[in-house]
């Protein structure tokens, strides 16, 4: 990972980056005494649709290299306007990076400014529910979704370029200017590799293996 949120903070106005890089996020216009809530794991973050929202700043994934990212989302109100997962980039051709639900129905949709893929994967109101994307190549159809234990190929030709203008962020996107979720999110995971079919599920169905799995490998290197 280059950045893991866990949310095990469970208060405060940070959440905070247990990868090691130290990306902890920002709470922007929430209520550190209200929005943490319980989630599936442990504490999650409640996003109010309006203007809440967790700036990561900036991860240091752009151009076409890989980004795969993963986390625990229970939305409200979908479709809606077709608000952002998560999103950073500029919003200019092949520059732009947003993992979002559709416009018109309730399914998970990637677009990079200039294109987008709307999947057939339904996201569930009020469901717990695993999500995630892998980016395998340089296009849009280098792309695969999940939903929980299914997954969808993306298809399209524009060319993923994402810059580094706007930093990340939870539940909005900074990009174009809002598109803010009402969702609780827990355990949000950005990667700079590649991530197979088998970690995908890895993390879907045991989604502390790897956390566990890293602090041995630091516990082990430090004794």
């Amino acid at each position: 990972c280059v950045g893991h949120w866990l949310m095990g903070d469970g208060g405060g106005l940070v959440a905070f980056d247990v990868s090691g890089f130290r990306k902890n996020g920002t709470l922007t216009n929430m209520d550190p005494g209200t929005d943490w809530v319980g989630g599936p794991h442990g504490w999650a973050l409640d996003f109010d649709g309006v203007n809440d929202t967790v700036d990561l700043g900036f991860v240091h994934v752009t151009g076409a290299n890989p980004r795969p990212v993963t986390m625990w989302v229970k939305p409200t109100g979908l479709p809606g306007s077709g608000p952002s997962f998560i999103a950073w980039g500029t919003a200019a051709d092949g520059e732009k990076w947003n993992l979002r639900s559709d416009f018109t129905s309730a399914v998970l949709r990637i677009e990079i400014h200039g294109q987008a893929y709307i999947s057939a994967l339904t996201l569930t109101n009020d469901v717990w529910q695993f999500i995630g994307i892998t980016f395998l190549c340089t296009t849009l159809a280098g792309h695969r979704l999940y939903v929980n234990g299914a997954s969808e190929a993306a298809t399209g030709t524009n060319t993923v370029n994402t810059t580094s203008t706007n930093n990340a962020s939870l539940a909005s996107s900074t990009v174009d200017g809002g598109r803010f979720m009402q969702v609780t999110i827990d355990d949000a995971r950005i990667y700079d590799r590649a991530l197979d079919p088998d970690e995908i599920t890895s993390l879907f169905t045991d989604p502390f293996l790897e956390f566990r799995t890293r602090r041995r490998l630091v516990f082990n290197s430090v004794t």
